[in-house]
């Protein structure tokens, strides 16, 4: 699926980083990045995590009136799938 598709369909979810993880798993936090059109990125400093709104192929299609779920990388080496994990992220 094109992410022109992905946009189309509302493939859009958020999903969380850490700080140690940016400092620590730099490759691996690329990896889950790689392939998301991020549209809205917020850090918080006091908690050290960073949450990602955007699209991806691999997101569930949504409705308009839909909420944004938010989305967990599945992941060996290299992210393989997401998974659905609640909803909302605050960005």
């Amino acid at each position: 699926m094109s992410m022109a598709q992905a946009v189309a369909q509302r493939r859009m979810g958020f999903f969380n980083v850490t700080d140690e993880g940016v400092f620590n798993a730099p490759d691996i936090v690329m990896s889950i990045i790689d392939g998301v059109m991020i549209t809205r990125c917020s850090h918080n400093p006091v908690t050290g995590i960073i949450v990602y709104k955007g699209f991806h192929p691999a997101f569930d299609p949504l409705t308009p009136s839909e909420p944004v779920p938010q989305y967990s990388a599945i992941f060996d080496g290299k992210v393989r799938t997401w998974r659905r994990v609640g909803f909302g992220g605050g960005a």
